[in-house]
């Protein structure tokens, strides 16, 4: 059973349970298709398309952070999770690597802001270049 509580009054849903559940408890960002396959192991099974809409209602209530951008999956995490994440893109094979950023560059990018009197709410760097395989 997972420990938040929704804002909204969503109706009661094992499934959705099981999603919270699982975002709660996961360290790393996780794919949607890693979301499902993970449930499926589960024994839980969602469809694909109810499954994003619940990530949107999450995501909506600041409880899911969403990483990365383009025609790729993209990523979840629990928002309560301090962690900040660099995803690396390759553009020529699209391969995506995501990375969480040390501390030192956390507590850089925060002091950077203060200058600008520039409140963050959430980091997450995506960068584009060529990855190791495309280089050869």
């Amino acid at each position: 059973m997972p420990q938040t509580q929704l804002k909204r009054n969503y109706r009661k849903s094992e499934n959705r349970d099981a999603l919270i559940s699982l975002l709660e408890k996961s360290k790393q960002p996780l794919t949607g298709s890693q979301i499902l396959k993970t449930l499926q192991h589960k024994m839980i099974y969602i469809h694909k398309s109810t499954l994003y809409r619940s990530l949107f209602a999450l995501k909506k209530e600041g409880l899911v952070r969403e990483i990365g951008s383009g025609s790729n999956e993209n990523y979840y995490i629990w928002n309560q999770q301090n962690k900040i994440f660099m995803l690396f893109k390759c553009q020529l094979c699209e391969s995506r690597t995501l990375r969480e950023i040390p501390t030192v560059t956390e507590k850089s990018i925060h002091h950077f802001s203060q200058g600008y009197q520039f409140k963050i709410d959430t980091i997450d760097l995506e960068i584009t270049g060529t990855c190791s395989l495309c280089q050869k």
